[in-house]
């Protein structure tokens, strides 16, 4: 026994339940069908959390590295003044 024609399938964009091409609603959660939305738009609307999560994890990187490069400026400003201050610096 062969089949010549695979059985086509689609997905619930609302509760993910497979679901025949030809029905415009979904037998599951009742969801409209007749307009689901392109896969890019499934794609931008599922990685966008994601950017977002991203976004915020440099931003706070970011103000780390900050942190630490006032504390090494800081610490830097405190060691040139001291060696300004000892005259025994100088002579060496």
């Amino acid at each position: 026994m062969s089949y010549t024609k695979a059985m086509e399938v689609s997905f619930c964009p609302d509760c993910s339940h497979a679901v025949p091409p030809h029905y415009l609603f979904c037998p599951q959660c009742g969801a409209d069908l007749s307009h689901t939305p392109d896969f890019e738009g499934l794609l931008d609307q599922c990685l966008k959390p994601l950017e977002e999560m991203e976004w915020r994890n440099n931003r706070h990187r970011l103000a780390l590295l900050l942190t630490r490069l006032e504390v090494l400026e800081e610490g830097l400003g405190l060691f040139l003044e001291e060696g300004r201050k000892d005259p025994r610096a100088s002579c060496r």
